[in-house]
């Protein structure tokens, strides 16, 4: 005998199949050996005949029929031997991580190509699933077509009827291959709700193409990460931000921020987000971004809407900082610095306090200023103001201050003005003392007690 059973694959309802040999061609093969109470061997055997017509790419070969040693009985039974196929099931990769669009495309094209080339011969799948699709590196296989159908009621059945149940089934299959795809959700019940009963698989096809077509699709994925980051109710934690960042394909990365650049989205709130995304951007992308950020801040400080381009500024860290042209950059610094001499902060009206809130930019941006003298020498003019202008710098700049200090040498200047700032009880400075070094909280009580 060619084909030799090795052993159980699978088993259904209908029938076996086994891992087989081909003895001739010294190759694997897959054999399915029916069932004799499913039905009529010879409608069987015609319909696997028909099977053996299809010359498709995306629907498994029929090698032959042959008889084979039944494992079960151990007598002669008629069996399909088809090809033996490497890779998984659709059933096993319906699960996280989402599929790429392109290949969920590749995937849904390959079975409605394999369908089609069914129907041709007149043939219905009639068990159309992701467990009988068969997903390899470079091909998508249809498999386990129901030869028979039922057999005294679906082999009677018109071809329409047949055909329409295959559409329903495929329908399914295609809807579950794209919720567990990136493609945005809007786009996936798009694709379902354009779809009726009565859909040809020309019309299924033609929805389907349309839905993963790259262009539509990366409109879609751009649009749901806008109205993401538009959210009110934005999760301002790490957390959010690294499964948001994980949800947010490559190509959707540069286009986003330009528009949050563009509407001017952006809010501390995005700090996690936005810094994860700079992270992925190529140097060219971040030359375009940076480009655009520094047109919306040269136009909006200092006295415009300047907060969300600031914002993404300092998300961006220094490497968006030193990115920008020199001109933005310098102009920018000076506008912060000049801004702190505006802060002050009144305990008792906390939400109207608005003023110096640019200069307040200044405790994350201060490390790579190039004057840093100017911002040293305002922050201690406002220590030397009073209660109000004392809990600006307290509130927004203390634990910079040693490092301002390090690299100004006006460390003395500053344990002398915090210390009289301490001794002037100003509250907001004494509820952030701790965020000074002990050394520094040492020398500024004795200050302020006038050893």
């Amino acid at each position: 005998m060619r084909f030799r059973i090795i052993k159980l694959v699978d088993g259904g309802a209908y029938g076996d199949i086994y891992e087989g040999h081909d003895d001739d061609l010294d190759r694997p093969v897959a054999i399915k050996v029916i069932r004799p109470s499913v039905g009529d061997s010879e409608f069987l055997l015609n319909q696997a005949k028909a099977l053996a017509r299809i010359d498709s790419p995306n629907v498994v070969r029929v090698i032959a029929i042959a008889k084979v040693v039944d494992p079960g009985n151990e007598e002669r039974v008629p069996a399909i031997v088809m090809d033996w196929l490497d890779g998984k099931t659709l059933q096993a990769l319906l699960h996280p991580p989402a599929l790429a669009l392109s290949e969920a495309r590749r995937i849904g094209l390959g079975v409605i190509d394999g369908l089609t080339a069914i129907h041709a011969q007149d043939i219905s799948h009639s068990d159309l699933h992701a467990g009988n699709v068969i997903v390899g590196k470079n091909s998508v296989k249809v498999i386990d077509i129901l030869y028979f159908s039922t057999l005294a009621n679906k082999s009677t059945m018109s071809k329409r009827l047949r055909f329409q149940g295959d559409y329903a089934d495929l329908q399914r299959l295609l809807h579950r291959l794209l919720q567990h795809s990136d493609l945005p959700v809007s786009a996936v019940d798009q694709f379902i709700h354009g779809l009726k009963p009565e859909s040809t698989i020309a019309d299924i096809r033609e929805s389907f193409e349309q839905a993963t077509d790259p262009s539509v699709a990366h409109r879609a994925q751009l649009s749901q990460a806008i109205d993401r980051v538009s959210d009110s109710e934005f999760v301002d934690t790490p957390e959010y931000a690294n499964a948001l960042s994980a949800d947010t394909p490559d190509h959707v990365v540069r286009p986003l921020i330009l528009e949050m650049i563009k509407a001017a989205l952006a809010t501390p709130n995005h700090q996690h987000y936005l810094t994860l995304l700079w992270k992925r951007l190529a140097v060219p992308d971040r030359d375009v971004v940076t480009r655009s950020l520094a047109t919306a801040i040269d136009r909006e400080v200092p006295g415009g809407n300047w907060l969300p381009h600031i914002a993404m500024l300092a998300a961006f860290r220094r490497t968006g900082w030193n990115s920008l042209p020199d001109t933005t950059r310098l102009r920018l610094e000076n506008a912060i610095t000049k801004d702190v001499l505006n802060g002050y902060i009144d305990i008792h009206r906390r939400g109207e306090n608005k003023a110096g809130r640019l200069g307040a930019y200044a405790a994350k941006f201060c490390y790579y200023f190039t004057q840093r003298d100017a911002l040293v020498a305002n922050l201690l003019e406002r220590l030397q103001q009073g209660w109000f202008t004392q809990n600006y710098v307290a509130t927004h700049f203390m634990s910079c201050l040693p490092d301002l200090a390090e690299t100004t040498t006006a460390r003395r200047k500053f344990i002398e003005a915090l210390g009289s700032a301490y001794r002037n009880d100003s509250r907001i400075l004494k509820q952030n003392f701790d965020e000074l070094p002990e050394d520094w909280r040492q020398e500024i009580i004795a200050k302020a007690k006038g050893d």
